[in-house]
């Protein structure tokens, strides 16, 4: 009698832990469903209003609209790609190969050029037709631990931009658009170092050159050259690039470029600067670096035609990179 009780329960049990596991399933594929549900709504609504947009702005050139968008299907990357434009030979925003599906795409002109990035995989795309990108021909987001994806959208050439907004979620290269007058004139004339070091640092940059010469040739580069930043992020340190290109056409010599960083960030450059970077800058009468502490590329009779790059490496944080002032002019013809 005990054994036959004890077996009946033993089914119970095994009867019971199957409705459990049942229940545990069907559960989970309603939250999958639910989850996958959402995830389309929230990508239509994005391609909805992100076109109507950018066909709004397309023929307002010049006019520019910030956009806020809640991230759709919890993605790690976004990627704006200019399907009319080429892209560069080395284009490899984030360097794990996530662009490979990416790149494929664009070479197979499959019409979509917004990719949504999840784990290193292409989880949604869609296709904007007014999306239309200033150099170079793509934008790139790092959405991870972010709710909202913040950019501009800019009347251009028939169609609308996508202007990277100065933050720490851009995993491109961010245009240094030279915008602000006080901080170019703060750079020019070396404000925020110490007193001690303000002669050298505007000897450094400015080089003779009478105030209405530097003046034109700032507005010269401004309409005619593109200069980004990028900044990575690694385990033992802050990897900067930055790309000076002419448009095409266009020469650019006697360039000069200055980054000047905020003394709360780092107390001299010179000491984050690797040993091999600071020999290679001296040794090339290129840069000078100057404490408190700003940084200065001089490239004399080189002239630039095509990309220019200069990398280097900071130990600073992630957040002392986006409020570094930065300037760069040359003689453009």
């Amino acid at each position: 009698m005990k054994k036959a009780q004890m077996q009946s329960e033993v089914v119970r049990v095994f009867i019971a832990a199957i409705v459990i596991i049942l229940l545990f399933v069907f559960f989970a594929k309603g939250l999958k469903s639910i989850n996958d549900h959402k995830c389309q709504s929230d990508m239509i609504l994005f391609e909805k209003d992100l076109s109507g947009s950018m066909s709004a702005i397309s023929s307002q050139a010049g006019t520019v609209e910030g956009k806020q968008y809640p991230v759709p299907c919890k993605i790690d990357k976004v990627y704006f790609i200019d399907l009319n434009e080429e892209l560069d030979e080395d284009f490899d925003p984030t360097g794990d190969n996530e662009n490979i599906e990416i790149k494929d795409s664009y070479d197979a002109k499959v019409e979509k050029n917004v990719f949504f990035m999840k784990d290193g995989k292409v989880k949604e795309s869609i296709y904007v037709p007014e999306l239309k990108l200033k150099y170079p021909a793509y934008r790139c987001f790092d959405m991870i631990k972010r709710p909202r994806i913040d950019f501009y959208i800019e009347g251009y050439n028939g169609g609308a931009n996508v202007v990277n907004k100065d933050d720490s979620a851009n995993c491109g290269y961010i245009p240094i658009l030279m915008e602000n007058e006080t901080i170019i004139d703060d750079v020019l004339e070396g404000r925020g170092v110490n007193p001690s070091s303000q002669a050298d640092a505007q000897n450094a940059i400015k080089r003779s050159l009478d105030d209405s010469t530097i003046k034109k040739r700032i507005e010269d580069t401004k309409k005619n050259v593109y200069i980004g930043r990028k900044v990575e992020i690694k385990k033992h340190g802050t990897e900067i690039k930055i790309r000076i290109k002419p448009n095409e056409g266009k020469t650019a010599s006697d360039f000069t470029y200055v980054e000047s960083i905020p003394k709360g960030c780092i107390e001299s450059l010179g000491d984050y600067l690797d040993d091999e970077t600071i020999l290679e800058l001296y040794n090339s009468g290129l840069a000078q670096i100057i404490n408190d502490p700003v940084i200065v590329w001089n490239f004399g009779n080189e002239q630039i035609t095509d990309k220019k790059e200069i990398e280097y490496e900071l130990t600073s944080p992630e957040d002392c990179m986006r409020i570094i002032n930065s300037l760069g002019f040359g003689d453009i013809s």
